[in-house]
């Protein structure tokens, strides 16, 4: 009984398939269906296609950025910032949107900085935070925003970009700098109140810190 259920449901398989095979061939026999489909193929083959091209075409992009990015990065380190700015602006202006953007932007706002030029380094470090950065980079931007700012004796903009970042940055390894940054933008700026209340935090949370010092002399104790 077993082995005749077992045949009849193998029987009642492979008419299923018949049958739908049948079906498809019949569907097939219209031209219009048969044109609808081929229709269907192409876009779908252009579509691959497209993909790839643009996607070798970032690939290349990146690449291109990558190799302009390297000779850049040794005339900033070479401490040549005047030379180094022309080759970091042509990169941000034909390759804004490529995952070395940001790297570019942080270099084009250091080496304005370390020249005097704050104006552009608040350009740079701005557009920077907004772009993709390697973990290790991302505090540094902000760093150099808020001293930028500072520079500028803009204490307010400055403290505010230090407290983003202590709330970006959480776990940041020398949140105590941040700290410290922040502090004296805020007692700069007038917010005396809050400036204590982070002078307070170094004291209670970093009592090694290199900055207790200065936390202590700004708490008069």
């Amino acid at each position: 009984m077993k082995k005749e259920k077992e045949q009849f449901k193998k029987s009642m398989h492979e008419d299923e398939l018949v049958s739908f095979a049948a079906k498809v061939v019949e569907y097939f026999k219209n031209p219009a269906n048969t044109k609808k489909w081929l229709d269907i193929l192409f876009y779908v083959v252009i579509g691959i296609v497209a993909l790839f091209m643009f996607r070798n075409c970032q690939v290349n992009k990146e690449n291109t950025v990558k190799n302009k990015l390297g000779p850049a990065e040794y005339k900033f380190i070479n401490g040549d910032y005047e030379g180094v700015i022309p080759l970091l602006n042509d990169i941000n202006k034909d390759y804004p949107n490529t995952k070395f953007s940001g790297q570019a932007l942080y270099y084009l706002g250091e080496a304005n900085y370390r020249l005097g030029k704050y104006d552009e380094a608040v350009k740079a470090f701005e557009a920077g935070k907004k772009k993709y950065l390697p973990d290790l980079m991302k505090p540094l931007v902000y760093m150099s925003l808020g001293y930028s700012y500072e520079a500028q004796k803009n204490y307010l903009k400055a403290a505010e970009t230090f407290e983003e970042a202590l709330k970006v940055f959480p776990n940041h390894y020398s949140r105590d700098e941040v700290l410290v940054n922040a502090a004296r933008c805020l007692r700069l700026a007038g917010k005396n109140d809050e400036a204590r209340a982070r002078y307070e935090e170094i004291l209670n949370k970093y009592p090694n810190s290199q900055w207790i010092d200065t936390a202590k002399q700004n708490l008069g104790r």
